[in-house]
């Protein structure tokens, strides 16, 4: 690890002006995880990153997009070489679709959502899945929690009340 934090692109992201601090220490962390060859550690480092730019305010919208997309190629690596980065194959879907949807990609988010699907998840992944996938038709990329999903499941899925 010495050898890495010494080396050129480490000390540049680590003073790095483009990126709040706290985005360039999780950012460092990655360079760390990705010279050990830990892609799921290194795209979770990303998605830190890409959180801690939405903490920043709006200057740094842009440039948490571009990380998610860079979290979605870590974690796309990470499967192909076996590295699980959530605990079931749905919630890594899951995840893979809200990042892709937050940077925009509404299609690949809703390919993600429909793998997801694919793999019979419980009840709360299911339901997460499904919120991805409205707000997805929607175009909408902006955030919401677990909770949000959560509520939304439960309004629609409840039967419609007839009339009379």
């Amino acid at each position: 690890m010495q050898n890495i934090v010494t080396q050129p692109e480490y000390q540049a992201q680590l003073h790095s002006e483009q990126f709040p601090y706290l985005a360039n220490l999780f950012l460092c962390y990655h360079i760390i995880q990705q010279a050990l060859d830990n892609y799921a550690e290194a795209g979770w480092a990303v998605v830190f990153a890409a959180w801690a730019c939405d903490d920043a305010g709006p200057a740094f919208m842009t440039t948490a997009a571009r990380l998610r997309e860079k979290a979605v190629a870590f974690f796309t690596e990470a499967r192909e070489r076996s590295q699980a980065f959530a605990p079931s194959r749905a919630e890594e879907d899951a995840l893979l679709a809200d990042l892709l949807r937050r940077s925009g990609h509404f299609t690949a988010a809703q390919k993600a959502v429909e793998q997801g699907l694919a793999h019979s998840p419980d009840h709360t992944v299911q339901s997460i899945l499904r919120f991805q996938h409205h707000l997805c038709r929607q175009h909408n990329p902006n955030v919401y929690t677990v909770q949000d999903a959560l509520a939304w499941a439960e309004r629609t899925n409840r039967p419609m009340k007839r009339k009379g």
